[in-house]
């Protein structure tokens, strides 16, 4: 099912639980089989997949754009690689066992979805016995006596060494951690010193993950009290510390031991700290096992991801939608608005942001998420690299499950940005029907702000006979409805209309 030419290939790790690098290749360009894709959200609609088994010569999905995310082999290599591919078929022979597979495996990827017990994680921090914290508090005090200092990591391994060294005491060295966690810390360079501790604690004293996991749960309960601050960085250590803990018990994951409380916080705090890769991973581990993250850190992930890759550009889109590939059951039930706007705004071809609207149809708060969505579907369309009639079209089908679930009362506000779409893709038939069916009062505000969008978008409106679209059908729609205002409009609208009804004549 191979087509000529070559694309360029992103190197990435073998094991998304592994971080080995793979060398930068160049492959050939394939269909990917349907478990070598990571787009999270695109399904092909009935008549597409009609169209593709019944089409003679090269069938294709998309218009065999290369915009679906894909993991597949550098041709001389043999690496795997991360890259844009298309849905283009050299023949239509296998094509339906394709698409029969590819069906098959993402019914697997929506399975329901729990949502974690969030424990109290004060309960860590407080978790010691008096008679041990008084023990500790002693030593401590003597030695701050002699040292001057409050709190290093030098401090708190010669405490260990101390301590721990009087087996009738009982006092281990997670104990003295989360001692310090509890009482001693209240900034970040603090909480570094404590993650020091533990990382050289990990040679000699702790021989169980589940020490280290304790001690995590008390460290992420003081860590999201602890101001935010830059000065400390804290990503780097706790990378180091789980590293080194995943080597030195031959763990297959660090997370496979894991329970899912302790991942969300992991996860948390690396969207906090800026660290999507290893988010990613965290995040991915939660989904496979049936998890859901809490909202606010989902949305702060988006978040990271736009701001590592803001671009419009075919590499940032790949590399946005590879962060979520793992999402695809999470999306089916979603009625996060800022995952679905995620979604929508990474829609670079009419029959993804068609499954998009196919998904928020099916939604049980689809309402809700209508509201929130207009304005992104609108943008994300504008951008689409289309002739505007069909831009027009796809606006159409958004505005028909509109009126569907909102039983035809729309709010002002959808109203207005509907009309402002439809002014934006130079359909005014559509323009004039969204204001007389729903009796949308027109503003001075309104007109000027219609003949901004007008005048910004005016050379694509030239030499168009599409019914509805034409030169002759804006100028009705200024005599009807802009017309009105014009002793009222600003002083640069006013011209601009009287340019343009002098040309008109």
């Amino acid at each position: 099912m191979s087509t000529s030419g070559t694309t360029k290939g992103i190197p990435i790790p073998l094991n998304i639980f592994k971080r080995k690098s793979i060398p930068f290749g160049r492959i050939s360009r394939v269909t990917p089989k349907p478990e070598q894709l990571l787009h999270p959200f695109y399904r092909p609609g009935n008549v597409s997949s009609l169209g593709l088994c019944m089409k003679e010569g090269k069938p294709a999905l998309l218009d065999s754009k290369s915009i679906i995310p894909s993991i597949v082999q550098n041709s001389k290599t043999g690496n795997p690689v991360l890259a844009n591919c298309s849905l283009a078929f050299s023949s239509v022979q296998g094509v339906s066992t394709w698409l029969k597979q590819y069906e098959n495996l993402r019914e697997t990827r929506t399975t329901p979805f729990s949502t974690i017990p969030f424990p109290d994680l004060n309960r860590y921090l407080t978790s010691l016995p008096k008679s041990k914290v008084e023990i500790i508090e002693k030593a401590y005090t003597n030695l701050i006596n002699n040292d001057g200092s409050h709190i290093s990591k030098g401090i708190i391994l010669e405490l260990v060494h101390e301590l721990s060294s009087d087996f009738e005491l009982a006092v281990f060295s997670e104990n003295i951690l989360i001692f310090f966690l509890n009482d001693k810390v209240s900034k970040r360079s603090e909480l570094a010193c404590v993650l020091e501790a533990a990382f050289d604690l990990l040679d000699t004293h702790i021989d169980q993950p589940k020490t280290i996991y304790k001690f995590l749960m008390a460290f992420f309960a003081k860590y999201f009290e602890v101001p935010v601050q830059t000065d400390t960085d804290l990503n780097t250590l706790m990378v180091k510390l789980l590293m080194k803990l995943e080597n030195k018990f031959h763990l297959e994951s660090m997370y496979s031991k894991m329970v899912p409380e302790l991942t969300e916080a992991l996860f948390s705090f690396y969207t906090r700290e800026g660290n999507l890769h290893e988010a990613n991973i965290a995040i991915n581990d939660l989904i496979k096992k049936g998890f859901i993250p809490k909202s606010e850190d989902i949305e702060n992930y988006l978040t990271l991801i736009n701001t590592k890759y803001p671009g419009h550009n075919s590499q940032d889109y790949m590399w946005r939608l590879f962060h979520i590939a793992h999402f695809e059951g999470l999306i089916q039930s979603s009625d996060h608005p800022n995952l679905l706007k995620f979604l929508v705004q990474n829609c670079r071809h009419r029959e993804e942001i068609e499954t998009v609207f196919t998904i928020v149809a099916k939604n049980k708060n689809s309402k809700i998420l209508l509201e929130h969505l207009t304005a992104p579907v609108i943008d994300s369309i504008s951008n689409m690299k289309m002739h505007r009639v069909p831009k027009s079209s796809l606006l159409s089908d958004y505005y028909k499950m509109m009126k569907f679930a909102f039983n035809n009362e729309l709010s002002h506000q959808l109203k207005l940005l509907l009309l402002q779409g439809y002014i934006t893709f130079g359909n005014f038939s559509m323009s004039a029907k969204i204001i007389e069916d729903n009796h949308l009062n027109l503003t001075v505000d309104i007109a000027n702000k219609l003949i901004k969008i007008i005048k910004h978008n005016n050379k694509l409106f030239k030499g168009i006979d599409c019914p509805g679209f034409s030169e002759e059908a804006l100028a009705l729609f200024l005599e009807c409805y802009i017309k009105p205002f014009e002793d009222e409009l600003n002083q640069h609208s006013k011209k601009w209309l009287i340019r343009q009804q002098h040309y008109c004549k």
